[in-house]
């Protein structure tokens, strides 16, 4: 009497194409698990698999081996990686008779997905500057993964809050076709560092995680003023000795009080000319933000070093510790200044944001 099966004998796989070993004593253990084989006459007496290459009939990678069990089998083997296999079965009744079938292919794939490119906050929503965001709802970040043997399967992505660890946006499972995703309808912080998580895994159900920082300053720097001794400033005692002095082409500036509590100062522009926002006396010239000294540049002169004050004194003599220390430069201008000119200083305060 042949066995018969009441379903098509087949074998059943926690993949669809692809078998997932696992790491127990240094050991690989291999698992599937055999549905529908059953002869309502005789009875079943044993079962027998092995393994084979792809287009063997016959086990040539792994020999026969007798079992009653039928769910989850398991076995200590080391078969070979990144070659296509499957697995042979012969279900054999008690009259000696037998039947066989045989599973789909499957890959045995143990590397972890490759990270071609590392997940980063895309410079083309919401960034000036590198690591910090100038909008407060969108996050988009990129990335490219691949898996050479088994491909990318899935990502999980998520979203938290650095500063607390409260997650902003729960884990989400997206295709792992994808190579890009983007944080909707966020109420992100001044101030705040958010930190996106990606992880990727294969078909083998193999994972690699990465994650990218990024920090949010949405708004500009406080408003400072020009620290002066001239007739038209007012008398703070915060006035630096030659803050606002000229010999002719070359002229020293200070200035005070511009901040910004998310970010800092990164760097100042400054330009002058004998109209509002003119600049025939000097093209726009940036200069650096420092605690403790600034180098001023000029456009045809090397770096002049001008020793910053320590501290910025208030009318009763105190240091005023909001505004920071008194900012100077000295800078070459295009042609010499005379008695009696009038012109006009723009000074533009950048954060680290670049607003």
């Amino acid at each position: 009497v042949r066995p018969e099966s009441e379903i098509q004998p087949k074998i059943e796989r926690k993949e669809a194409n692809f078998v997932r070993f696992k790491t127990e004593n240094f050991s690989k253990l291999f698992e599937f698990s055999l549905i529908g084989f059953n002869d309502p006459e005789s009875g079943v007496a044993f079962h027998r698999w092995g393994v084979a290459s792809l287009n063997a009939s016959t086990p040539d990678v792994l020999n026969w081996i007798v079992t009653a069990e039928k769910k989850f089998l398991q076995h200590k083997a080391k078969l070979p990686t990144r070659t296509w296999l499957k697995v042979l079965v012969e279900t054999v009744n008690n009259a000696g008779l037998s039947i066989a079938t045989e599973s789909m292919g499957f890959l045995i794939d143990e590397s972890i997905p490759e990270i071609q490119v590392p997940l980063s906050v895309s410079d083309a929503v919401g960034q000036l500057t590198p690591d910090w965001l100038v909008v407060d709802d969108v996050i988009t970040v990129e990335w490219v993964v691949s898996d050479q043997e088994s491909g990318v399967k899935e990502y999980w992505i998520s979203l938290w809050y650095h500063d607390t660890g409260r997650i902003t946006f729960e884990p989400i499972k997206i295709p792992g076709l994808l190579n890009n995703f983007t944080f909707h309808n966020l109420d992100l912080k001044d101030g705040g560092n958010y930190t996106a998580q990606l992880v990727s895994c294969n078909r083998a159900g193999t994972c690699i995680r990465q994650s990218v920082s990024v920090a949010v300053d949405t708004s500009p720097p406080v408003t400072g003023h020009l620290a002066a001794a001239t007739d038209s400033a007012v008398d703070l005692g915060r006035q630096t000795e030659d803050g606002l002095a000229w010999k002719d082409n070359q002229v020293n500036i200070s200035w005070v009080g511009f901040q910004d509590p998310h970010s800092g100062i990164d760097r100042y522009t400054i330009q002058m000319g004998t109209t509002w926002f003119g600049s025939e006396l000097l093209q726009e010239t940036e200069v650096e933000h420092s605690d403790e000294t600034v180098i001023s540049e000029s456009s045809d002169v090397p770096y002049v070093e001008i020793e910053a004050d320590s501290k910025t004194m208030g009318d009763n003599g105190s240091s005023n510790a909001h505004e920071a220390p008194i900012q100077m430069a000295s800078l070459r201008l295009q042609r010499s200044l005379t008695p009696g000119i009038s012109f006009f200083v723009h000074l533009v305060a950048i954060n680290e944001a670049s607003k």
